[in-house]
């Protein structure tokens, strides 16, 4: 079988991106996976140029870019993300190389795999397993009548109920496009490590996995980070 180094080169970014892009979906990483995937293979390119192929570089490649570049901060999902990544990778990997060696001697066949995890992670990427999986939740923010999208964690430790309901803190930079348009806020006493303080907050039907509940939304002055911009109550769920 004659492999060219561009087929070869276009098939480890494919197939690399699918395998990355994947996981990150999974779970929630950070960064750019089509970046990281050029740069690791131009690595390895100069690899294979210099010293040969070596079967274990790509893995270490690919565990490279997640922990320099993509994993997300949480420790649980770090670890997901990486052994999703190299699980996925030897997976695929034996994959298209047996279709490459079977079927196809240009190499372009062996692409097929990577594009079919591509689009079956993408349009699984609001399912309820992968949430779970997660933690986080695509939800949105209706109030008089103006909605907004977040991308929500639940927070096992959040049991906060305010006048019976859950509440849901939001970053305030994230409830920008609906803020303007409230005007009945009211304010919460809130019991936290630092002390008490009081919560601005507003009533909003949130609706997460097709159900629609009204909450309490608590504007966070504090910025919330690490891939997603507000934190649920699980009793919400």
């Amino acid at each position: 079988m004659t492999l060219y180094g561009d087929i070869f080169f276009l098939y480890n970014v494919v197939t690399d991106y699918a395998v990355l892009k994947s996981a990150s979906i999974m779970w929630r990483g950070r960064g750019r996976p089509f970046l990281w995937c050029i740069l690791i293979n131009f690595i390895y390119m100069a690899a294979v140029y210099f010293v040969g192929i070596n079967f274990i570089t790509p893995y270490l490649l690919l565990a490279a870019a997640v922990v320099f570049g993509l994993a997300p901060k949480d420790t649980k999902r770090f670890w997901g993300m990486l052994a999703t990544v190299l699980i996925l990778g030897f997976l695929l990997g034996s994959l298209s190389l047996g279709i490459m060696a079977v079927f196809d001697t240009s190499g372009t066949a062996a692409l097929f795999p990577a594009c079919i995890l591509l689009f079956v992670t993408y349009r699984a990427d609001k399912s309820i397993y992968l949430n779970k999986l997660s933690g986080i939740y695509p939800i949105t923010l209706t109030a008089n009548g103006h909605t907004v999208a977040l991308t929500a964690f639940v927070d096992s430790g959040n049991k906060l109920k305010i006048n019976g309901k859950a509440v849901v803190a939001v970053d305030k930079d994230a409830l920008s496009p609906i803020l303007p348009y409230i005007d009945d806020f009211f304010t919460a006493p809130c019991k936290t490590i630092s002390g008490e303080s009081e919560l601005t907050c507003f009533y909003a039907d949130m609706t997460a996995n097709g159900k629609t509940a009204n909450t309490v939304v608590a504007v966070s002055q504090a910025p919330i980070n690490d891939g997603f911009n507000a934190l649920i109550n699980l009793d919400i769920l």
